[in-house]
């Protein structure tokens, strides 16, 4: 009676690990068209009269976690551009795996492939960068 031996491979684990990067000077430059932002819209009062009090609530939660997440992300940008203004250029750290560090992309890490922190920040950004 022969004994059967599957081989099992071992599931592929990617290392992550943090580094700097020069934020790519073409997100540099729509960053800089958009600057002085203007304000988060306000909603007013008569705009939403006739939503009924679950929608009103419930919109009203949204719009609150968008001008949340509006806020986050223009502070993120603002302190990029501080650093392009001050150094002429910038600086970020994303967290990258072992697969994008082997990648032959010229040194461009892609929004979707990083998360990174501006100014020791805790949220993610996710713009185009270069690898220094």
């Amino acid at each position: 009676m022969a004994t059967e031996a599957k081989l099992v491979a071992a599931p592929e684990t990617k290392k992550k690990r943090t580094k700097v990067v020069r934020v790519e000077q073409e997100y540099m430059d729509w960053l800089l068209k958009l600057y002085p932002r203007p304000p988060f819209p306000v909603v007013s009062e008569e705009s939403i009269r006739g939503l009924t009090p679950e929608q009103r609530e419930a919109f009203l939660a949204l719009m609150a976690d968008c001008a949340a997440a509006t806020k986050q992300t223009r502070q993120e940008q603002e302190a990029i551009l501080e650093q392009y203004r001050s150094k002429g250029y910038a600086e970020k750290e994303v967290v990258v795996t072992d697969d994008e560090e082997d990648d032959d992309d010229g040194g461009c890490v892609s929004g979707d492939e990083a998360e990174g922190t501006v100014a020791g920040g805790d949220a993610a950004v996710h713009v185009g960068v270069c690898k220094l």
